[in-house]
């Protein structure tokens, strides 16, 4: 950690065993169906404090925020497989609100 994270409160990202538990403390997340060691993740999204990911299991689709000013990472949402694609097609719509914060 650097000085001026110590300082301003913050810690550094997370990193994949990080990412893995906050999928695994998830209520919606059934480790007698769900292989996390064939996970695959995206990261939709990468800010000074914060960074969004997509983690799909063969069951579920989570998305997992990363903020540095929280203790760790936590599952935001997460949808069935079988409600967002069918076969190889997006049947679900995914919407991203940006915000512009203009200082």
């Amino acid at each position: 950690m650097r000085l001026v994270d110590l300082y301003s409160g913050q810690r550094l990202f997370s990193g994949d065993k990080a990412i893995i538990s906050a999928l695994k403390s998830s209520t919606l997340f059934d480790e007698s169906t769900e292989n996390l060691d064939r996970t695959k993740n995206i990261q939709l999204l990468g800010i000074p404090k914060q960074r969004t990911y997509l983690i799909s299991t063969a069951q579920r689709v989570y998305k997992v925020l990363d903020d540095r000013r929280i203790d760790s990472p936590k599952v935001t949402w997460s949808r069935q497989i079988n409600k967002v694609f069918e076969g190889h097609t997006l049947k679900a719509v995914l919407n991203l609100v940006m915000r512009n914060h203009i200082t």
